[in-house]
């Protein structure tokens, strides 16, 4: 039961221990993959003269952190805050994918973050009084004009997700799961409709808030998918030791998924 403490209540534990037994078939995968994606990352060979590897060791990390936060969060009954996070490993995802596919992607995407500095400088000229002191006017203009100046020089844009699903060949996914969890991102009106329990006649009888598995099962494969799409991109321009794992681990999520998702 929830208590007055929320999901900061120690009770949490048992919320974590019981969501393990329910659906440990899935979550001992999950946490194997983990394993394997580490020993990976820790024996990779990253030459930072290369900038796709360089970019590649980066994202994988930033992909990982994502996987973890995905599982940490499904453990302790949070659903939606699960897909929160999960959206960010499928951009993590789609941009290793492109790059590795593609080192000219890998320049392109380094070079979009002048569009980024551009638009933040923007949005610091439209400060008034919460302005920091340190930031000067005359300061703030020089920058953009030079921030301006590399942009057009080394023609810069800004890049969509979609543009690196694309690249990667992932339009499928990105059409597909990543398109269903930035509806729920956004906080939609429709989605208010969980927080509330109804009657057979639609009637509104109480609050539901509380500690919940639903979507696990779904939420978890997709996970563990762009994690293995990750590493196997990833790894495929990084040299790394367990190789023929992640060809093996590939093959046991074949399995679960006939299993849980028989359709896909």
């Amino acid at each position: 039961q929830i208590t007055d403490n929320g999901f900061l209540d120690s009770n949490s534990s048992e919320v974590v221990l019981h969501v393990n037994h329910v659906h440990r078939e899935v979550l001992s995968y999950c946490k194997r993959l983990n394993n394997l994606a580490h020993r990976s990352l820790f024996s990779a060979k990253v030459s930072i003269d290369d900038l796709q590897q360089f970019l590649l060791a980066g994202l994988i990390h930033k992909a990982m952190t994502a996987y973890q936060a995905v599982i940490l969060l499904v453990e302790r009954g949070m659903p939606s805050e699960s897909q929160v996070v999960l959206r960010t490993l499928l951009e993590a995802t789609f941009r290793i994918v492109a790059i590795a596919k593609d080192p000219e992607v890998g320049r392109a995407y380094l070079l979009q973050d002048e569009t980024s500095r551009r638009k933040f400088l923007n949005k610091l000229k439209l400060l008034d009084k919460s302005r920091p002191a340190e930031v000067v006017e005359s300061e703030l203009d020089s920058m953009l004009k030079a921030v301006s100046q590399n942009i057009e020089v080394h023609k810069a844009r800004e890049l969509k997700t979609a543009w690196f699903a694309e690249k990667a060949n992932l339009l499928d996914f990105y059409n597909s799961a990543y398109a269903v969890l930035s509806d729920s991102v956004h906080v939609n009106v429709r989605h208010l409709e969980n927080a509330f329990n109804s009657d057979s006649k639609g009637e509104l009888i109480g609050l539901n808030y509380g500690y919940s598995d639903k979507g696990l099962i779904q939420n978890t494969l997709t996970a563990a998918e762009a994690l293995l799409i990750s590493i196997q991109a990833a790894y495929s321009i990084i040299d790394v030791n367990p190789a023929e794992e992640i060809h093996q681990s590939q093959d046991e999520f074949n399995t679960l998924i006939k299993k849980y998702s028989p359709s896909a």
